[in-house]
């Protein structure tokens, strides 16, 4: 386990990829709330809790911008 962590470990920081970046951006496209998920599943992204959805569970919801998908979702 050691071995493969470090592994990953010196890929991360020799990857291309701008910690500050990534962290700020996926703040902008997360939940915020645990049950996220269970609410998006019984249809809360739309009609009478939309905007707190859309304010609290953009990941789940999935509206998150284009540039955070194209980016972080592949």
């Amino acid at each position: 386990l050691k071995q493969s962590f470090g592994t990953a470990w010196r890929k991360l920081i020799s990857s291309k990829i701008n910690p500050a970046e990534v962290s700020s951006t996926q703040k902008l496209c997360s939940d915020r709330k645990r049950f996220c998920t269970h609410w998006k599943n019984v249809g809360f992204c739309k009609g009478l809790f939309s905007s707190f959805m859309m304010e609290n569970c953009q990941r789940s919801c999935k509206t998150c911008t284009d540039e955070y998908d194209d980016k972080y979702s592949k």
